[in-house]
């Protein structure tokens, strides 16, 4: 796992919510505009909103690759976990002694139910 990967899948959320922002906010300029401009002036020039489009879509890309402080943690700190050869030991460990506990369980459960079945 590399920290590109883990920075691009944390802007997932942003881009979504950036991208349906900008989206709304700029269809809704241009039908209130549009509206406008054709009740005025029976025609539309899209030359007047192109600043507002502009400085929208900056401010959400700006929004949306800025990473929080916790994002910027996970981002540095998860890779560093990911690929520590120790940490990935411990869990193949675990996992037999998770195996092991369950098998356990297993036997002393077919037992009482066993004892169960004689009486």
């Amino acid at each position: 796992m590399s920290h590109t990967f883990v920075y691009l899948f944390t802007r997932l959320d942003s881009l979504h919510n950036i991208l349906f922002f900008c989206l709304f906010i700029i269809l809704s300029g241009i039908i209130l505009y549009t509206i406008q401009d054709l009740v005025e002036n029976d025609s539309f020039n899209l030359k007047k909103i192109k600043l507002p489009i502009i400085i929208c879509s900056s401010l959400g890309l700006l929004l949306m690759l800025l990473p929080t402080q916790k994002e910027a943690a996970v981002i540095y700190l998860l890779p560093k976990i990911v690929n520590n050869e120790q940490i990935q030991d411990m869990s193949k460990k675990s996992l037999d002694i998770i195996e092991m506990l369950t098998e356990e369980y297993l036997r002393e459960l077919k037992d009482d139910i066993g004892l169960k079945k004689e009486k």
